[in-house]
């Protein structure tokens, strides 16, 4: 049992963060303490002690090895952070796949973005971050990239997310992208999405093949379209990768 008669050097063990040891003792408010585990360091109260709800912000998560790290994750308000909401869903995503979530199939998250106080540095230094409604993205600078990390990652606008969005249940199995067939017409059919999620029908093709290259040059020019009208506002790195999109069949 824990009393207020701490002495520098005692070791104490908290409820869910491992062993730590006093530092100092300014007063029985502010008590000095670091974990041995981690030689992260804390000022409590002797109360905070004797109950063991100290918490090493630097204790890695069981399952993801992320941890919090200095920053805090909520605003002066007490509301959660973005930062944190996006890093914690990012962690999920990746940890927690089902069959049913092929996008995040073996996707990865680099050691620095599982730490917090990193993330949430990185995050404030990202063009289009302070944007609202704008996405963290992983593969449009590295097309189908399975990683989320400093060099990987940027912040794109919805209209921009949706357009490289892939639909697959709008086409057959064998059929590219773009490309569905048509039982009624006896045919391929070419379609693109454009504005507003609207298709644009392109024609109809004797050969999915022939179906899919008019969509190929239909899509990547208007992935050109839209790069202009978002070039000013975008990462530069962002543009050039949409500038030269290659779409390709299994998109």
């Amino acid at each position: 049992m824990v009393t207020d008669k701490i002495r520098v050097g005692d070791i104490y063990e908290s409820n869910s963060c491992g062993l730590f040891k006093v530092v100092s003792i300014e007063t029985l408010k502010k008590v000095t303490v670091e974990f041995l585990n981690t030689g992260y360091t804390v000022v409590v109260q002797v109360g905070q002690i004797r109950l063991g709800t100290i918490r090493d912000r630097f204790k890695k998560d069981a399952k993801t090895s992320a941890f919090l790290g200095e920053s805090s994750i909520v605003d002066d308000k007490g509301d959660i952070l973005r930062e944190h909401t996006m890093w914690a869903n990012t962690l999920s995503r990746c940890g927690n796949v089902k069959g049913n979530s092929p996008t995040y199939k073996d996707c990865g998250v680099s050691d620095n973005f599982k730490h917090f106080s990193y993330f949430k540095e990185w995050c404030n230094k990202q063009i289009g971050f302070d944007r609202e409604d704008w996405h963290l993205d992983k593969d449009i600078l590295i097309k189908g990239n399975k990683l989320y990390s400093e060099d990987t990652c940027c912040f794109i606008p919805r209209e921009i997310n949706n357009l490289l969005t892939m639909r697959k249940r709008f086409r057959g199995n064998d059929c590219p992208v773009g490309v569905h067939w048509s039982n009624s017409k006896n045919r391929y059919v070419a379609q693109v999405s454009v504005s507003g999620g609207k298709r644009k029908h392109l024609g109809c093709f004797t050969n999915a093949q022939e179906a899919f290259l008019v969509y190929k040059q239909a899509k990547e020019s208007y992935i050109k379209e839209v790069a202009e009208k978002w070039k000013d506002q975008i990462d530069p790195r962002v543009y050039e990768a949409l500038v030269s999109w290659n779409v390709e069949e299994g998109d």
